[in-house]
């Protein structure tokens, strides 16, 4: 494996992307499904709750209607368990969550907190806190505050964060926060050029091996342009894959959601193609890619 990856760099094979150059090396990210869902005219006429979720190994498009409170604005944080995000007219905002048939079952108003991760086993909120979604109990996750950056966390508590001005209060990084640290440690530069930004961060997680941070990411340009995945080694803070999902494009509201055994779902709007798109990757070490075929 070591072998292939140096061949990959003599003979110049690094101008490779998606899988391909991936593969060589220590890490495998396969594209193995995409749909698009197209949209009637009047598709955003009424509340949906607009999110992908994985039907075991099977990624699909949840548009049923969203209940939407008097006074109210409602948008779907999470598919399964269904949690919703009100905000009201009043200028208060609550996370509302949801059991069996979609009926209530938990309440929690937000004060000057906001929601910068979501999946499946919680919501993290810009206080530090986890949310369990099945019960809306909350647990302090990380302290110091990390913030209102989008963010992913680990098991182990560790929360990764993206700050658009992590560098110079110019560039952009990923920075880690942690209990035992005090403060923010940069683990991934994203840096651009003197003309243009890196591109912007829609959407983060970790894979399995919690070694890999993989990102949706969208330049901040006016009109067409192009929305991508790139994945980052967390241990060297190395970009070790990047492919375009879409080109000229104006696409927006990019999301990921994990599903078992190394899937992950990448869905956005593509707005000129009025449709949303559904990626489906399984991402694996090599190592656990070869013991597969064995």
């Amino acid at each position: 494996m070591r072998l292939r990856c140096f061949l990959a760099a003599l003979f110049g094979l690094t101008v490779l992307t998606g899988e391909a150059l991936a593969a060589i090396c220590e890490l495998v990210v396969q594209e193995q499904e995409r749909q698009r869902v197209a949209l009637d005219r009047d598709y955003f006429d009424r509340p949906r709750v607009n999110l992908a979720v994985f039907d075991g190994n099977a990624l699909r498009w949840l548009d049923e209607p969203l209940a939407v409170e008097a006074g109210c604005s409602a948008q779907a944080l999470l598919a399964q368990p269904r949690v919703v995000l009100l905000r009201c007219a009043t200028g208060h905002a609550a996370m509302v969550g949801h059991g069996s048939g979609n009926a209530p079952r938990w309440r929690r108003r937000l004060g000057n907190e906001r929601v910068i991760g979501v999946d499946s086993t919680g919501l993290l909120l810009s206080s530090g806190e986890l949310i369990n979604p099945g019960t809306g109990e909350a647990r302090p996750l990380v302290n110091p505050r990390p913030g209102r950056q989008l963010a992913a966390w680990s098991t182990s508590g560790a929360v990764y964060a993206y700050d658009p001005t992590a560098i110079e209060s110019r560039h952009a990084g990923i920075v880690r926060w942690s209990s035992e640290a005090g403060s923010p440690e940069l683990v991934i530069e994203r840096t651009g050029s003197w003309f243009r930004r890196a591109p912007n961060v829609e959407a983060m997680t970790l894979d399995d091996s919690e070694r890999y941070l993989l990102i949706v990411e969208r330049p901040d340009w006016r009109g067409p342009t192009w929305i991508g995945l790139a994945v980052y080694d967390l241990r060297t803070g190395e970009q070790v894959h990047q492919q375009r999902l879409d080109d000229d494009c104006v696409c927006q509201d990019g999301r990921m959601i994990k599903g078992k055994d190394g899937l992950i779902g990448v869905s956005y709007h593509n707005v000129t193609a009025g449709a949303y798109v559904l990626v489906t990757f399984r991402v694996r070490t090599a190592d656990s890619a070869n013991r597969g075929t064995e």
